[in-house]
């Protein structure tokens, strides 16, 4: 049997010059008397007055500020910065499933389950520009990195008038945020038996010769890379299998390169998959070269014990999207199962029409509670009353964490790289403030005891600091790189005249 073929590098970032990467930050940049430093680090672990030396954009040091080398601490050349007033630190949050073009079209149709409120949002979608999709995307970014999100992969598959991934990459890249799209597809409308209407499906052939010039403009397989391409058609129900098989075999021609899609997200996602190949998800994924470590799959709700098995030998990633499966109804996913099954699970906040909100921290709040409730059940004792109540240790503020930083790199294939603050990861880093006026210090009074599980459980709307790639994102609550405000204005404007143009009327009764 001859050698595989050798897998393609891509290492130029970008070949698009209207796209500009972040470029990498020169010299040392040291952050002092951080309350609380939750490294993520089973070897480090959590640290008090806590000190972290960045060079470049990585970090080089980490440890109590006191225990700072005076090698270090002299050759501060991009500054020292007082923390003193951070109660905690973590590493960046990663966000493993987004739509981002849907926050622009929140609120809508918000008492359906997944099948009829996609079947409303379609008809809008399609009638979105280039312009919105870069209003709407920059509006998106901006609110996952106040939540803490230093990382996102948006997994992005309706294409109306010219809308490109090349837009929502600017966008987004301006920002400051490290990036990781998913290019979707879907290829199997209405008329085929698919869910999507004709006019948002696209030819396969077509799908596949954009998917290769996008990895071949974008991909950027080196360590610490701020954009990396996935492949990602968009669930069993929008695309054949044809196009799941051909985009498997593609992406497997180039390092690095992942998929990604929808799987299990709700009971009419099963029925159709039985219905019309006679297959439950891990059947359905084997069938289409998808068990794979390279792969990973948004929600997972419905995965069952076969299902669980089939994941944890082959370690196929599940994207948790709590707040969106409650939202449209479609269940818990087995969280719980699946850590214990070692399988990577990240968080994610899922489409922004879906959810609607971008505040991974907020997820990790949610995941953290319904974990503690998903097995609660009705049941008669002796007695003849109800008991059985679910578990309160089912999901610690220490693992919601983990699922928010380590657990989100593992599903991206990155967790050499990124999810810990420890000496050799990016400089990946955010906090919050529990001093001054701000609603963020608000939401953080009383939890100077025990400042990681105050975090988990009151989830503060923003950060005080974000720093991406080891440069200063955020800063005392404030964006660096855009305006916040043109951001609101472009986004309110895209989200009034898309609706406008797709003659869609909210109603309060829906």
């Amino acid at each position: 049997m001859s050698d595989p073929p050798a897998k393609k590098p891509c290492l130029g970032g970008t070949k698009d010059p209207s796209v500009k990467i972040p470029e990498v930050p020169k010299g040392r940049l040291i952050l002092t008397h951080i309350g609380t430093l939750a490294t993520g680090d089973e070897t480090l672990g959590d640290i008090d007055d806590a000190a972290i030396v960045i060079k470049e954009n990585v970090i080089e040091w980490v440890g109590e500020t006191k225990k700072l080398p005076k090698e270090l601490a002299d050759a501060a050349d991009r500054g020292t910065r007082d923390c003193s007033h951070i109660l905690i630190a973590t590493a960046g949050f990663i966000n493993t499933h987004h739509h981002f073009y849907q926050t622009i079209t929140r609120g809508v149709a918000p008492a359906n389950e997944l099948f009829g409120w996609l079947t409303t949002l379609y008809g809008i979608w399609q009638c979105m520009t280039p312009s919105q999709l870069k209003a709407a995307c920059q509006a998106t970014a901006c609110e996952l990195i106040l939540s803490g999100c230093t990382l996102a992969s948006d997994h992005a598959y309706v294409w109306p008038n010219g809308c490109r991934l090349d837009d929502e990459i600017a966008a987004v890249l301006d920002t400051g945020l490290r990036f990781h799209p998913v290019r979707g597809s879907m290829s199997l409308g209405k008329s085929q038996g698919g869910l999507p209407p004709d006019e948002c499906v696209e030819k396969e052939d077509e799908i596949m010769v954009e998917c290769r010039r996008l990895i071949e403009t974008y991909h950027d397989t080196s360590k610490f890379s701020m954009l990396r391409i996935a492949l990602g058609p968009c669930s069993p129900f929008s695309v054949t299998k044809e196009l799941m098989l051909k985009s498997a075999r593609l992406a497997r021609e180039y390092e690095k390169v992942l998929l990604h899609t929808h799987l299990a997200e709700n009971t009419n996602d099963i029925d159709f998959s039985l219905s019309k190949y006679g297959e439950r998800p891990n059947e359905f994924i084997a069938s289409v070269e998808w068990d794979r470590s390279d792969c990973w799959f948004a929600h997972g709700v419905q995965l069952n014990d076969a299902d669980l098995k089939v994941f944890a030998e082959r370690q196929c990633g599940v994207a948790h999207c709590p707040s969106s499966n409650l939202r449209l109804a479609s269940g818990i996913a087995p969280i719980r199962k699946l850590l214990d099954s070692n399988v990577p699970v990240g968080l994610a906040c899922d489409g922004s029409a879906s959810n609607d909100h971008s505040n991974l921290l907020s997820e990790g709040r949610l995941a953290m509670m319904i974990s503690r409730v998903r097995d609660f059940r009705q049941a008669t004792n002796e007695k003849g009353t109800n008991a059985v109540p679910g578990d309160p240790t089912a999901l610690s503020p220490k693992q919601a964490l983990y699922l928010a930083t380590v657990g989100g790199a593992r599903c991206l294939n990155r967790e050499d790289e990124l999810g810990k603050v420890a000496p050799g990861y990016a400089a990946d880093i955010v906090g919050w403030s529990d001093h001054g006026d701000s609603s963020t210090a608000l939401s953080l009074v009383g939890c100077a005891q025990d400042p990681l599980s105050g975090l988990l459980v009151t989830s503060p709307a923003s950060v005080t600091f974000s720093i991406i790639n080891g440069d200063p994102v955020v800063w005392d609550g404030k964006f660096i790189k855009v305006s916040l405000a043109e951001v609101i204005a472009n986004a309110k404007k895209a989200s009034k005249d898309l609706l406008a143009t797709a003659g869609y009327t909210q109603r309060a009764t829906n």
